[in-house]
């Protein structure tokens, strides 16, 4: 895989995994005070468009980020900042499946961990850019 293709494999990858995680969050969040049945519905919607759209973007972002790792591993292997790219994207990838356990069928009661995933998915997002562009110690 060339460098360019893994670099926009890893992009798209990240725009559809945290894009639908977010989005995910948002709508389990607009969830809070609906009738049960309401949220039961909302919740297997959230779970489906996580499935669909998060997932395959989880699993594309780290296919292209591990093919630029192996393609220059003597460039990163020593970089500081992408070693905390890689601690995120693990972290991020446990939010991801918090949010996918949250909403298995026969649970609606998400919106407080859902607060939470959003929180932590938009904050490491940003640090993640900061680290991109800003690469502090190397």
């Amino acid at each position: 895989m060339t460098g360019e293709l893994a670099r926009i494999l890893h992009v798209l990858g990240v725009i559809l995994w945290v894009g639908g995680m977010a989005s995910a969050a948002v709508s389990a969040i607009a969830l809070t005070g609906k009738p049960e049945a309401e949220r039961a519905a909302g919740i297997g919607s959230i779970r489906a468009a996580l499935r669909i759209l998060a997932t395959p973007g989880l699993l594309l972002a780290w296919l292209g980020g591990v093919a630029m790792l192996v393609g220059a591993w003597d460039v990163y292997a020593r970089a500081g900042w992408m070693h905390g790219k890689i601690t995120i994207g693990l972290v991020l990838s446990g939010v991801h499946g918090m949010m996918l356990a949250r909403t298995r069928p026969g649970r609606s009661d998400a919106s407080r961990p859902f607060v939470i995933a959003l929180g932590l998915t938009l904050l490491f997002a940003l640090v993640n850019v900061a680290l991109v562009v800003i690469r502090p110690g190397g």
